[in-house]
C-alpha cells in the first residue's frame, strides 16, 4: 500500500490531517475546559488591542477570528491550535529541506 503513494508528502499531509482531526475531536469530547492560559486569551480577545500584559497579540486576534466561527467556542479554539501545529510542521519541513539542499 505505502509503495502506491509516489510522493511523500501526500503521506505526510494525511497524518498531519489526522493528527489534527484527533486532537479536536477528542478533547472536545473529553474535556469539559479550556487551559488557563487559553481562556485568560479568549476574555483578552473580546477587546481588539495592538498588546496585552504578557503576551503579543497575534494569538489573541486569531482566537477572535476563530469565535466569530458558528461552532463551541471550546472546538474553535482547539481547531484553532491544530491549524497553527500544522502550519508550524509544514514550515519546519520546508526549512529543513531547504538546509539540506
Amino acid at each position: 500500500m505505502l509503495q502506491k503513494i509516489r510522493t511523500p508528502w501526500i503521506l505526510a499531509a494525511s497524518a498531519v490531517a489526522v493528527h489534527s482531526l484527533l486532537w479536536v475531536i477528542f478533547p472536545y469530547l473529553l474535556c469539559d475546559n479550556l487551559h488557563s492560559d487559553t481562556l485568560e486569551a479568549a476574555y483578552w480577545a473580546q477587546h481588539f488591542a495592538f498588546g496585552y500584559a504578557k503576551h503579543p497579540p497575534l494569538t489573541t486576534w486569531l482566537i477572535n477570528c476563530f469565535l466569530q466561527i458558528d461552532i463551541s467556542p471550546l472546538a474553535a479554539i482547539m481547531l484553532l491550535s491544530q491549524i497553527v501545529v500544522a502550519v508550524t510542521a509544514y514550515y519546519i519541513w520546508a526549512l529543513v529541506r531547504v538546509m539540506r539542499d
